[in-house]
């Protein structure tokens, strides 16, 4: 009887969400640095949903820095929706040497996370050298 009078007092404390499954919604915490032969360079930087035709990639922010920090997740209003498959990638717009626009390698899937916590602690992480022509993701 104790057990149910304390089952109660927790489910009238928690909300109903704590015990149902509301769907998952994933996280994807990005950080990069931008730089130019060693020195940081303010770029436009456009975070983009891989795609299979290079002019249909979708465009989910865009951010003027040398230093890059974005959290995605389903819940930003400007996202259709973040799924755990998500492949992003970053272009920058910066001519270093290896011409006016610079795309990164894809994401790895082991950086998008359930929980928003998990992805502010284990963000991908790029350091992008934007003279190494080398380092570009193919087209």
């Amino acid at each position: 009887m104790k057990a149910i009078a304390a089952l109660l007092v927790v489910g009238a404390i928690l909300p109903a969400s704590a015990f149902v499954d509301i769907g998952s919604e994933y996280f994807l915490k990005i950080k990069a640095d931008i730089r130019c032969k060693g020195r940081p360079v303010v770029a436009r930087v456009e975070v983009l949903e891989e795609d299979l035709n290079e002019y249909t990639h979708d465009k989910l922010a865009s951010i003027e820095a040398s230093h890059v920090e974005v959290l995605l997740s389903e819940s930003d209003p400007t996202l259709v929706g973040l799924e755990d498959d998500l492949e992003v990638f970053l272009r920058v717009h910066y001519d270093c040497g290896c011409g006016p626009v610079y795309d990164s390698i894809t994401s790895p899937e082991p950086k998008q996370h359930m929980y928003r916590y998990a992805a502010e602690k284990d963000p991908w992480h790029l350091n992008i050298e934007l003279s190494d022509c080398d380092a570009q993701r193919e087209q």
